[in-house]
């Protein structure tokens, strides 16, 4: 009976040390170009991080803390994001991709094309999704063919 009491306080304690929630692969449902467009934007640049970032570590928690880094300073709230325990580097990174997209929804468009609705959402969810090589909704050799199709044809 003792050995049951420790076992059940030893699960107790590490659900309650394990409670912080981790950004998992998205599932996203792409209904338009334009939701094509900005998961495939999203997606290659999570690859590009993954690959030029998150070389040794790309564990939940990291890829986590990324995308809070970057939805902060998206939020034009940049001093916030030293808080935030990452690498110097990463952390750099992750501000000026959260400021391009605000720059981007707010003035010059999606990849600095004038007409191309950003959506921070379904980019959220492509990044998230290239930082993990999910290949559920696109294959990494498909999305640059894919966007440089839809940019020429602009």
């Amino acid at each position: 009976m003792r050995k049951f009491y420790w076992l059940i306080v030893t699960a107790v304690v590490l659900v309650a040390c394990s409670s912080e929630e981790y950004y998992g692969v998205q599932h996203v449902q792409l209904h338009s170009r334009t939701d094509s467009l900005n998961y495939m934007t999203g997606y290659y640049a999570g690859l590009r991080a993954k690959r030029d970032l998150f070389l040794m570590d790309n564990s939940a928690a990291t890829v986590t803390h990324f995308v809070n880094a970057l939805e902060t300073a998206y939020n034009d709230k940049e001093a916030d994001v030293e808080n935030i325990p990452l690498e110097e580097h990463v952390r750099e990174s992750a501000k000026l991709i959260g400021r391009t997209i605000r720059e981007q929804e707010h003035e010059s468009g999606l990849m600095g094309v004038t007409g191309l609705e950003t959506d921070f959402d379904m980019l959220k969810a492509g990044l998230i999704n290239g930082l993990y090589f999910d290949t559920v909704i696109v294959h990494p050799d498909s999305v640059a063919i894919c966007l440089n199709s839809i940019i020429s044809e602009r």
